[in-house]
């Protein structure tokens, strides 16, 4: 790299500059701050070395590695090192002794950090879902490892080691991750005890009075007026006919129908669709409440549906993103009323399961008792068994109710319930 290359890169540093970093035939070095700078390998490796004076040289602090060891890191070390120097001690000397005693540590008993990845190994054996399982891991390595992965689980203690962790992470206003993280914190040290690597017990009792108070729970903000729900499906369909990707459109007009969460309505494939029962079947492996469950589609639903496969081609997907082997996102619903110009505190995408429950409450709630409206939902029965046949529960009166309500919602489309104002939210 030329030196007009070096000077046009800015300083400090930031990962993203030293991950674009290329090899050369020759080793070259930049330049951070305050005698910390990058070496680039012809290997491709990269490591951070701190210069501080001619006679004494360089000291190497670590090798650059993506999402673990970064430019911050690399500061906070330069700046140990220094306080070293300044106090008449050698670097190199002390973190080699530093280095020594830890190994004898490690000699003398189990990692945090290795029983913490035993016990992710044997949680990914019990069957979770993947995205339950994918949020555990990360959840766990981004509190828990971090500052308890360097300790030795036989030497960890209730009040030397959790309380002042829990009493760090509750200073990080994370209330509701806390939780979760006493949770994982509870499960890691069972599966120490059951190992003998501990005889820590009931190691989390009592934590919560750390904690910060729990936020309120916010709910999906739903439309229940007529006027404005029939102005709401006015603008779906029209954004349907623009919408850039069409699959994402379709998508938005056949959540008000189906009463479906977002995430699993984007996922839907073919083979999840009966077009000869007029059902949506959906595994338990899917559902958010582990039982298998049936969607009756009114033919406004069936309808879109065929739309929906004239434009899906050969993808196994019912809505493919522009990757044909890929399916839109939820992300892609969630943001589809804002480009609508529909304000969030009047309705959102999720919000369609609570505005057709509450709606077909107050119109047909004589026709569809709780038990059926909840039972659109996916939501358990409170009786025992009850969980056992939910995925058939109440099928023909849930098929009769779907297509009242799709009928329902053609009516407020065509105004004959009333029309807003012509300025109502305005697009911008």
């Amino acid at each position: 790299m030329t030196r007009e290359e070096k000077d046009r890169i800015k300083r400090p540093l930031m990962d993203a500059t030293i991950k674009a970093l290329k090899p050369e035939a020759k080793r070259y070095d930049i330049l951070d701050s305050d005698g910390l700078y990058v070496v680039v390998e012809p290997s491709g490796k990269k490591v951070f070395r701190y210069f501080w004076n001619h006679k004494q040289g360089q000291f190497t602090i670590g090798e650059y590695i993506p999402s673990q060891f970064g430019i911050s890191m690399a500061r906070k070390k330069r700046d140990e090192v220094k306080a070293l120097i300044q106090q008449g001690k050698n670097p190199k000397e002390y973190f080699a002794e530093q280095e020594r005693q830890e190994q004898e540590r490690k000699d003398a008993g189990i990692l945090f950090s290795e029983v913490v990845r035993q016990y992710l190994e044997w949680k990914a054996e019990q069957g979770l879902k993947p995205g339950t399982m994918k949020n555990t891991r990360w959840r766990i390595n981004r509190y828990i490892v971090p500052e308890l992965g360097p300790c030795i689980m036989q030497e960890m203690t209730r009040q030397k080691d959790i309380v002042p962790f829990f009493r760090r992470l509750n200073a990080k206003k994370v209330p509701t991750e806390a939780q979760k993280v006493r949770s994982d914190i509870e499960g890691i040290f069972k599966f120490a005890l059951t190992y003998g690597w501990t005889e820590e017990r009931a190691i989390t009792y009592g934590l919560e009075m750390l904690f910060s108070a729990m936020p309120k729970i916010k709910h999906f903000v739903a439309c229940t007026d007529p006027v404005l729900f029939g102005e709401i499906l006015r603008r779906v369909d029209d954004y349907s006919i623009r919408a850039t990707l069409r699959s994402v459109g379709l998508a938005a007009r056949l959540m008000p129908l189906v009463f479906l969460r977002r995430e699993l309505l984007a996922s839907l494939r073919w083979a999840d669709i009966d077009f000869s029962a007029k059902l949506i079947r959906k595994s338990a492996e899917e559902m958010k409440n582990n039982v298998a469950f049936e969607v009756p589609l009114s033919r406004q639903a069936i309808a879109i549906l065929k739309e929906a496969k004239e434009n899906a081609g050969n993808s196994e997907y019912v809505f493919p993103s522009y990757k044909p082997n890929k399916p839109i996102t939820g992300a892609n619903l969630r943001r589809i009323l804002l480009t609508m110009g529909i304000p969030v505190e009047v309705h959102t995408m999720h919000g369609f399961r609570s505005s057709a429950v509450s709606m077909i409450a107050e119109r047909f709630g004589d026709e569809f008792s709780l038990e059926v409206r909840e039972a659109s939902l996916s939501h358990k029965p409170k009786v025992e068994l009850g969980d056992t046949y939910i995925r058939t529960r109440y099928v023909k009166q849930r098929t009769a109710m779907m297509q009242k309500w799709a009928d329902y919602c053609d009516e407020m489309k065509s105004g004959k319930h009333g029309m807003p104002p012509k300025d109502i939210w305005p697009i911008s």
